[in-house]
């Protein structure tokens, strides 16, 4: 189910209240290697509701998650890199600013994740690459190894990056070493 998280227009208390929620959660991961898709999720929008307070009205986010994904285990913070970078390379680069979407979706054993922002094809190439995207790639790599896959680009204006990965159960990978 879709679902179009407008933004909030919010004071600076309530920003900040959300930027420490997020801090606290991200802390509050300590040593865990994987945690449930869901709680990967709840990260995402809780990093995407302090930009909202800092972008306003620039800022739209939307979703569609499938239920069945939910409980697969992923790699802690695998998410938050892909939807900074929509926001900084993205929608910090529009005058008119624009929206992220975020899908999830189940095919068959694996998990689909697309991040899709808008982004102005014009803008001239940062001065240095970051480190977002390699770093989820290598953990992709280090924890499916070729059974996952990540796949990034712009056209007309939209930049997408799509993850594809098994789904393990939280158990199952919670015993890995």
């Amino acid at each position: 189910m879709a679902r179009r998280r407008p933004c909030r227009r919010s004071s600076k208390n309530a920003g900040t209240n959300r930027a420490g929620l997020f801090l606290r959660s991200s802390l509050g991961l300590g040593g865990r290697e994987s945690i449930p898709l869901r709680e990967e999720l709840a990260l995402a929008r809780s990093y995407l509701e302090v930009e909202q307070v800092r972008f306003g009205a620039r800022l739209e986010f939307s979703e569609d998650i499938q239920e069945s994904c939910q409980d697969c285990a992923v790699p802690v913070l695998l998410l938050q890199p892909l939807v900074e970078n929509a926001v900084k390379h993205g929608i910090a680069g529009l005058v008119e600013g624009g929206a992220i979407r975020l899908s999830v979706e189940r095919l068959g054993a694996s998990v689909r994740v697309a991040v899709e922002n808008g982004f102005d094809p014009d803008a001239p190439p940062p001065n240095r690459l970051g480190m977002g995207l390699p770093h989820v790639r290598r953990r992709l790599e280090l924890r499916y190894g070729d059974a996952a896959s990540l796949e990034a680009g712009g056209r007309d204006g939209v930049y997408r990056v799509e993850l594809r990965f098994p789904c393990e159960s939280p158990i199952a990978s919670s015993s890995r070493a």
